[in-house]
């Protein structure tokens, strides 16, 4: 009444040499998919690339009154950055740049800072 019962694994089913057979045989087709799938990625990586510029110029404001370093070149320079910022993103100065480039719209983004302390003002564009 003792039955011997043999567990078989997945392992013990698995005909390794006909498994290896099958992948040699249809390795052309294998190949075939994966060539293209990376075409089909390359292209969407391709199609949704934005490229994107930045400059950066670095301006030393100087009051026409002050001779030497001093706090009214700090505060010229801090007006200056104010005075740019509301001129770089006006729509006239917008509009004239995108005409002159033959475009639509201009999509950039135009920013100016004043480095602390100093009377070094930073402008920036990134388009």
């Amino acid at each position: 009444m003792n039955e011997s019962k043999t567990v078989t694994t997945a392992m013990d089913r698995m005909d390794i040499n006909s498994i290896i057979r099958d992948i040699i045989r249809n390795l052309w087709a294998i190949l075939l998919v994966a060539l293209t799938v990376a075409m089909v990625v390359n292209m969407a990586v391709r199609m949704n690339h934005q490229t994107t510029y930045a400059t950066k110029a670095t301006f030393i404001v100087k009051s026409k009154t002050a001779t030497n370093y001093t706090y009214s070149n700090l505060t010229a320079a801090s007006r200056m950055a104010t005075s740019f910022t509301n001129i770089l993103n006006s729509n006239l100065l917008r509009k004239k740049v995108a005409q002159d480039l033959g475009m639509s719209s201009l999509d950039a983004k135009l920013s100016t800072s004043v480095i602390s302390e100093t009377n070094l003002m930073t402008l920036s564009v990134t388009a």
